[in-house]
């Protein structure tokens, strides 16, 4: 019985695992009649907009079709003209809220937006759950039938992504701070240019004591190194108290900030290295009186429209995220025969907003 295939998941998700159980249990023939939408919300006990929105991800995943006025098939579409077919390969539901994912929310919505925006009319783009260390032989089969896999880190996923490129499934990392195994598309901005192009502009603006504050991540290295890089270059020296590292959670940029300012050193600007932080720099540095941009300039890095926007119109690097991604995937459907290293990787910009002069 398809409703005893229930489980802890929610909503679509819930109802996309039912169905899939049935039919790795059952083996219905291709082309098979499935249960209208009405049929499966009654029976799953789900309202049918769930039930709706399970059965069109799920279309999207090559598992059913629908035609018009007939109902959901078993299979892929023999009338459809195919397309790429595309997935994000995530450890949990809802990832793309702050909620639920504190630290990386932003990474699976920016990632799952600049895919969206790259897709032709014929193109599907899935989103699947799968818990690190869990994968089976029914998920390898599954995401073997994608053009290409897209995973936001390699360590959660090391043996599932070694085998999809066993079985010549082409895989992207997106992630700056990730191994990428031979046979895999690596894509990460040139985060210590991003940053020296944010801390130019700083410098070209004005400000001669620019402090840092990020994280010592693997990625918070590289991102320190393009701060230190620029000052090299514009011949300002490098003074260990304008820099405060350590800071890894999004919601710690408040404590950076108080960490600065209690070294009682001068500065006129302070780079972030992230967006989340500078919005939490901010709100420390209003709360002591001191006016932004007047007495100090503040920049972020990411570019995130939650930021830069009103109300806060947060001045911040941009890495290329979505020039990046859809370079990828013009390779991909080009089905092109140069190296992955030849995908060209584009700098990012600076959002220039009311943060700094």
């Amino acid at each position: 019985m398809l409703a005893g295939t229930m489980t802890t998941l929610r909503g679509a998700e819930k109802v996309k695992h039912a169905v899939r159980q049935w039919i790795e249990t059952n083996k219905p023939r291709q082309h098979d009649k499935f249960l209208s939408q009405r049929e499966l919300a009654k029976l799953l006990k789900v309202d049918p907009m769930t039930a709706h929105k399970a059965l069109n991800e799920l279309t999207g995943e090559g598992i059913l079709y629908r035609i018009k006025g007939k109902g959901s098939f078993i299979g892929l579409d023999p009338a459809l003209n195919q397309g790429l077919r595309l997935a994000f390969v995530v450890p949990g539901s809802h990832l793309e809220l702050p909620e639920n994912n504190p630290d990386n929310w932003h990474i699976v919505q920016r990632t799952s937006a600049s895919v969206m925006r790259t897709l032709q009319d014929n193109d599907s783009f899935s989103t699947i759950i799968i818990k690190p260390g869990q994968s089976n032989a029914n998920d390898i089969t599954r995401l073997s039938k994608y053009n290409a896999v897209i995973f936001s880190g390699y360590n959660e996923f090391i043996q599932l992504i070694e085998k999809l490129i066993a079985h010549n499934t082409t895989v992207i990392i997106n992630g700056s701070n990730s191994q990428c195994p031979f046979g895999c598309i690596k894509l990460s901005p040139p985060l210590a240019e991003d940053v020296k192009i944010g801390i130019s502009y700083l410098i070209e603006r004005g400000y001669n004591r620019i402090a840092y504050i990020g994280s010592s991540s693997i990625e918070g290295d590289v991102k320190f190194s393009g701060y230190r890089q620029a000052l090299d270059e514009y011949g300002i020296e490098f003074d260990e108290q304008l820099a405060v590292r350590g800071i890894s959670h999004q919601s710690e940029g408040a404590k950076g900030a108080a960490l600065l300012v209690n070294r009682q050193v001068k500065f006129d600007a302070i780079f972030a290295d992230t967006d989340l932080k500078a919005v939490g720099i901010i709100e420390y540095l209003l709360q002591t009186g001191l006016k932004i941009p007047e007495a100090i300039g503040v920049m972020g890095f990411d570019g995130m429209e939650q930021c830069t926007g009103a109300p806060l119109y947060l001045t911040s690097v941009k890495p290329a995220n979505d020039k990046i991604i859809k370079n990828a995937v013009d390779f991909i459907r080009e089905k092109s025969q140069q190296s992955f290293d030849d995908i060209p990787i584009p700098h990012g910009q600076v959002i220039k907003n009311r943060t700094t002069k």
